[in-house]
């Protein structure tokens, strides 16, 4: 994802939550762009190529961004302001509404690691079989062509 085209798109209406992980992501080698509501989000997606969301989860409703066609294939991550109060339940909330991760109360470090990694995961494709085998030891192999 550090190849100057792709971009991390933070959407927070804290203006300095927002520039604090704008300057960390940049101070890592990472594009940033950064938008104050999910409508000024969903222009930036459609204008670059985004390759990673990470939404404020009190700056709005994120969920009415997993409704876009266009964020369907894109990772959106949910991330708790430090020193905010967050239960397991606004968790638990965020993930099955469709965000790919929850993200709260973890250092700068952690957080860089774990968006690394699920940014490696998104960007492989798993390519799809040509044959696949069905049954036991004695099956018969398909081909998928």
């Amino acid at each position: 994802m550090r190849n100057g085209r792709d971009v991390i798109l933070i959407i927070s209406s804290n203006d300095s939550f927002a520039r604090s992980l704008k300057t960390m992501f940049c101070d890592n080698g990472y594009s940033v762009t950064v938008a104050s509501d999910e409508f000024a989000g969903l222009v930036q997606i459609q204008s670059q190529q985004t390759s990673l969301v990470l939404v404020d989860r009190l700056s709005g409703n994120f969920k009415a961004l997993l409704e876009h066609p266009s964020l369907r294939k894109i990772p959106l991550l949910t991330i708790q302001q430090p020193g905010s109060a967050c239960h397991e339940e606004d968790c638990i909330d965020d993930l099955d509404a469709g965000a790919d991760a929850w993200l709260g109360n973890q250092s700068y470090r952690q957080l860089l690691a774990r968006i690394r990694a699920i940014s490696r995961r998104s960007q492989y494709v798993m390519p799809l079989p040509t044959r696949f085998q069905a049954g036991g030891f004695d099956s018969i192999w398909r081909d998928m062509r």
